[in-house]
């Protein structure tokens, strides 16, 4: 569809690039036709991207959803037509889904895809995956703000341990607890002491099934009066 006599981007030839990079450059051409498309005629197209971070450096991943929500945003001052076009990301970057939760508010939706088990049977064992539905909106803006790649790779953890600081950071990160310990290396370790970020970054809060834990200095556990 997007053959021609001949293709460049930003004055370069597609020779002289990546192939991340040339396949990044065909998605936002083509998702910039796409918009356009629905901007002339009454269609809503939908489009599937599988993982497009695949050989582009984490910032190109980045560029290429600011990109398109820049030209969600022109098309939306551009026309009242309020069906725009549906894209799907399958993606293992916390780079981009942190860049489309900041900028996309409310008008995105996180799906997490998990594996829970085997079904025995006569054949073959069927590996069973879940979907759920998270809940990706934050109401306080301070913590959208600050969301970074370190909340934004929790997504995808398989088990997440809260800590409160920088030394229980330093304990479960040792290389010798971590080879003593193997278990931990399949561990997140996040390091926060703001109870909002704790918060609306808890599996709870974002309805996954990721497992985690919280563990809390003991002052914040016992307190002591003394009274004479």
């Amino acid at each position: 569809g997007l053959e021609g006599h001949n293709f460049n981007f930003h004055g370069e030839e597609i020779d002289i690039q990546s192939d991340g990079t040339n396949s990044s450059n065909y998605i936002q051409i083509f998702i910039s036709l796409l918009i356009t498309l629905s901007r002339r005629e009454y269609i809503i197209p939908a489009l599937y991207i599988d993982e497009p971070e695949i050989g582009v450096h984490p910032k190109k991943s980045e560029e290429l959803i600011y990109n398109i929500y820049d030209l969600y945003k022109d098309l939306n001052e551009r026309t009242t037509k309020k069906q725009y076009p549906h894209i799907l990301f399958s993606t293992h970057s916390p780079n981009i889904l942190k860049v489309i939760i900041k900028l996309f508010e409310d008008k995105q939706q996180v799906l997490h895809f998990s594996k829970i088990g085997i079904t025995k049977s006569p054949n073959k064992d069927i590996h069973n995956t879940k979907i759920s539905k998270l809940k990706s909106t934050y109401e306080d803006s301070r913590f959208l703000n600050r969301f970074t790649d370190n909340e934004a790779r929790l997504f995808f953890s398989k088990f997440i341990l809260f800590v409160e600081g920088e030394t229980e950071l330093e304990l479960f990160s040792h290389k010798k607890l971590l080879n003593y310990f193997p278990k931990l290396k399949e561990i997140d370790i996040y390091q926060t002491a703001d109870l909002t970020k704790i918060k609306y970054i808890n599996p709870s809060y974002m309805n996954s099934n990721i497992p985690y834990y919280i563990l809390y200095d003991l002052d914040k556990i016992v307190k002591i009066e003394k009274k004479f």
